[in-house]
Formats: structure tokens, C-alpha cells, sequence
């Protein structure tokens, strides 16, 4: 009976542990799809902020396109992009640095 009282108690000390990884797993998991949740309602709201400037920019009347322009950094300002210098000029890694010869296109 010791032995079998033994085996129960290792058995039972490794289901603690599972349960324990498993409550672990599901934590973590829960945390990561409310950070994705939240990245999404603020993505989607950051289209509707777009899709609305865009929709009053479409319409008649408005200035040319250097206002547009202007208008295309205010609307990126309002989405809290943080875009300064060294984002807005980006260059890919594949461009080479002499003119008329770029393969992508930039």
C-alpha cells in the first residue's frame, strides 16, 4: 500500500505542475489577445480617421495639391505616429545610391 500511496502522491505532484503550465498558458494567452484587441480598435479607429479626412478631401472645392500635402501630414500627425526625420525619408536597403539606377522603384 506505500508503494501505490507513493505513486499517488507523484502523480498528483505532476498534475499540480500541469495545471499550474496550463493556468501559466491560459494567462498569458489571455494578456496577449487584449493587447490585440486593443491594437485593433485603435488600427480600425485610425482608418476611420483616415477614411474620413480622405472623404473631406475629396470634396469640391478643396485647394491644390500642395494643401494636400499639408493636409496628408496633418492627418498622419493626428494619428500619434510619431513620424520624425528619419521615418519620413525611408530608403529600402536594396536602392542604390546613384541616380536613374534603383530597382525599386523609389
Amino acid at each position: 500500500m506505500t508503494s501505490s500511496a507513493n505513486l499517488a502522491k507523484i502523480l498528483h505532484g505532476e498534475l499540480e505542475a500541469s495545471l499550474q503550465r496550463a493556468q501559466d498558458d491560459l494567462a498569458f494567452t489571455t494578456s496577449e489577445l487584449e493587447k490585440h484587441r486593443q491594437l485593433n480598435e485603435r488600427l480600425e479607429s485610425d482608418l476611420l480617421k483616415i477614411e474620413q479626412h480622405g472623404q473631406h478631401q475629396s470634396s469640391p472645392g478643396n485647394g491644390d495639391a500642395n494643401s494636400a500635402d499639408a493636409a496628408e501630414d496633418d492627418i498622419l500627425a493626428g494619428l500619434g505616429l510619431e513620424l520624425g526625420p528619419a521615418t519620413k525619408n525611408v530608403r529600402c536597403l536594396n536602392c542604390i545610391p546613384f541616380p536613374n539606377v534603383n530597382p525599386c522603384g523609389w
